[in-house]
């Protein structure tokens, strides 16, 4: 719940299926060209994918892009998906 006890909005991550809030959760975009965007103030006003914020769950999203097993309805260009969630993996420290 937020500071004026409103329930906050819960999204699932692609990957593990486990719900959590929004404000918890990686927002995945596209652009205009269908590559990924990282929404990090989720205002951006287009479908998107959530993924948890932990290693394991973005390593097995690239697993699954790898062997082409990742299916999702927003259109995104996997490639680039792939790139954005290496990023992040860095940005996280190893």
């Amino acid at each position: 719940m937020n500071r004026k006890g409103e329930k906050m909005p819960t999204r699932s991550c692609v990957i593990c299926r486990k719900k959590d809030e929004k404000a918890k959760l990686l927002r995945i975009v596209t652009n205009e060209n269908n590559g990924a965007i990282l929404d990090k103030n989720q205002k951006i006003n287009k479908r998107a994918i959530y993924l948890c914020k932990n290693k394991e769950c973005i390593k097995n999203a690239i697993k699954q892009i790898e062997k082409k097993k990742l299916k999702l309805k927003i259109g995104i260009n996997v490639d680039t998906l792939k790139v954005l969630l290496n990023e992040v993996i860095s940005e996280l420290g190893e």
